[in-house]
């Protein structure tokens, strides 16, 4: 959605969306099933989408270019479009306050593109339906209930305090404390962990990385002892108790166990639950004081997006490790500490791996692979590729997405 509002954008149009798959569950309702506006505000106004809908049905709207759909452009301009310039260049003013091995980062590749995303997630996730914040309402209360009602019953002076229903609410209580936000401990630190097949994309590490860094931060913070969790992996959640210095708290949702593939892990949860939970986190984590996740993980990089436009900035981000697979970050075909695969072969500059390779071929398997890479006259690779069983096709429908999560929609400029 972030490359299509940029285009949108560059083209003086409005982006429109259509059907959301991971909104398609049962606790979508009405007209909101199937459709962002489930989770969030609506990325236009009703008008516009009345409008659009409208035009959609009018030949001559389609032939003048008037309305033109994601099939218009194909997946390398959807996820690389150029971010807008109607603002100038914000990004090249901007320091990043991220940590990476005790060495601080003087700045992001694609910069501009990272500035961007963070501006696109916030407008898109700018304001949470009823339907959102009853799923943050039901996780702060399993997480923080039982702490937060013995800091009330602790507070009590004498007798229950009776309902005051009927008496007129205070100017100060109107005005000023109206904003009140739900109570969780503070300071509060949000820890991210990727393991499991995500080796396959960029270097994990160990649990124990993640809590070294979280004592890092306590040496700074000695008030510091909470901690929001989120990871897909039950080993993670068992480590949690060699650590009785700490408090954790995350959603209570099956995780993987073993080799589990992501695929086959978020199958067995269904769409509902597969796509809940993990919006919690994600919510919870630009909530959160402090942040410590890895910067070769799509998901850390939209919530530091999120965190960076919510004031958050001078918190800083701790990463276990750098951009997925950079030629500085890892040596050529290493084997990785988590399962036999190579991670980040590296030819003719593109940095993958096997496994990842035949990912791509299983879910995409129409993807043009030398217009997706931009592979020109890349021998070597190409020949890689076809030891692997890949083909290239002329016809390639340019799909964005096939069950990952991601919008599978029409979308309308």
């Amino acid at each position: 959605m972030c490359g299509l509002l940029a285009i949108a954008i560059n083209e003086n149009r409005v982006l429109v969306t259509s059907y959301y798959n991971r909104a398609d569950h049962d606790g979508c309702k009405g007209s909101s099933r199937s459709s962002w506006s489930c989770y969030f505000f609506p990325e236009t106004s009703q008008e516009c989408r009345g409008r659009a809908f409208e035009l959609m049905q009018q030949k001559e709207a389609w032939e003048k270019g008037t309305i033109r759909t994601k099939d218009n452009y194909t997946s390398k301009e959807i996820w690389t479009s150029r971010p807008p310039r109607k603002w100038g260049s914000p990004w090249s003013y901007l320091q990043p306050t991220t940590e990476i091995n005790g060495s601080f980062v003087a700045f992001h590749r694609k910069m501009d593109r990272r500035w961007w995303r963070a501006q696109a997630v916030r407008y898109l996730m700018r304001f949470q339906t009823e339907y959102t914040c009853q799923l943050m309402n039901a996780a702060r209360h399993a997480a923080f209930g039982k702490e937060a009602a013995k800091m009330v019953l602790a507070g009590l002076d004498g007798e229950w305090p009776k309902a005051n229903s009927g008496q007129p609410v205070s100017e100060i209580e109107k005005y000023v404390w109206f904003d009140h936000k739900p109570w969780i401990p503070r300071p509060l630190l949000s820890m991210h962990v990727r393991m499991g097949d995500k080796a396959c994309e960029m270097n994990v590490v160990g649990f124990e990385e993640y809590m070294n860094l979280a004592g890092r931060i306590r040496k700074r913070f000695p008030d510091l002892h909470s901690i929001w969790l989120s990871t897909e992996m039950q080993e993670v959640i068992d480590r949690t108790k060699l650590y009785p210095r700490w408090d954790f708290y995350f959603t209570e949702v099956k995780r993987q166990v073993g080799n589990m593939t992501m695929a086959v892990y978020e199958a067995s949860l269904g769409r509902k639950t597969s796509t809940n939970y993990p919006l919690v986190n994600f919510l919870m984590a630009t909530e959160s004081d402090f942040f410590i996740g890895a910067l070769g993980s799509t998901w850390c990089f939209l919530i530091d997006g999120m965190r960076n436009t919510g004031g958050k900035v001078m918190a800083g981000y701790l990463s276990v490790n750098k951009d997925r697979c950079s030629p500085k970050g890892y040596e050529k075909d290493q084997p990785h500490q988590y399962g036999d695969d190579r991670c980040c072969s590296h030819l003719g500059g593109h940095h993958f791996s096997v496994s990842s390779l035949r990912s791509m071929r299983l879910n995409h398997p129409t993807w043009h692979l030398r217009n997706a890479l931009d592979l020109k006259e890349d021998t070597e690779l190409l020949t890689r590729l076809k030891d692997l069983n890949f083909c290239e096709r002329d016809n390639h429908p340019d799909g964005w997405d096939n069950g990952d999560g991601n919008l599978q929609q029409q979308n309308l400029l």
